[in-house]
């Protein structure tokens, strides 16, 4: 209602709203679990559920729900990342069947490393692993402008899926060659990275 009555209208929503915590499955607790699960995933619902009506009567409006490459495969470290991001996924997939034919279309974007605050802002056990990461995503990751300069593209032309960097792409093929594979390959890798 507040931001109805300072705009007037509100034609795109963009649910970002994104924390994580690094750790094992086993190491995480189960506050953590929810507090991840309560702003990644609630999050988008919320938002969805509070704005879908008003967007409902706009002649053209979209919503975008932010993923994560971590949607298309599991990744070691990060159990309950994946999965909050995967069922934005399968949420998104489901509004978008349902909203068809409506003035309303959906984005699922997928992005791999973006330059953000995102790992600095973590809950992660490991102080060191914390910084390598903060170093690897400032250093390899997309600028989060030419992100959102792809994200507006997709909104104009309606894109109902969105891979942001290198990375995610590549991920997104090895899982659509070796579904079975590919997983194995990545539990080889962790495996060999950590303690």
């Amino acid at each position: 209602e507040e931001i109805l009555a300072i705009h007037g209208h509100v034609d795109v929503l963009i649910n970002n709203a994104g924390v994580n915590v690094g750790a094992l499955f086993e190491d995480h607790s189960l506050e953590d679990s929810e507090w991840l699960l309560q702003t990644n995933l609630m999050g988008v619902i919320y938002g969805c559920s509070v704005f879908l009506p008003h967007l409902r009567t706009r002649p053209e409006a979209h919503i975008v729900n932010l993923s994560s490459m971590f949607a298309l495969f599991g990744m070691p470290g990060q159990a309950i990342y994946s999965a909050s991001k995967s069922a934005i996924q399968g949420f998104t997939e489901a509004l978008q069947c349902e909203l068809r034919g409506s003035s309303v279309s959906l984005t699922s974007v997928h992005p791999g490393t973006i330059k953000s605050q995102l790992i600095a802002a973590s809950r992660m056990f490991d102080q060191e692993a914390q910084d390598n990461a903060v170093q690897m995503q400032h250093r390899y990751g997309m600028p989060s402008e030419r992100a959102a300069e792809k994200i507006v593209t997709a909104i104009e032309k309606r894109k109902r899926r969105l891979l942001i960097g290198a990375d995610a792409h590549l991920a997104d093929l090895l899982k659509r060659l070796m579904p079975v594979g590919f997983q194995r390959i990545v539990g080889w890798l962790f495996s060999r990275t950590t303690p």
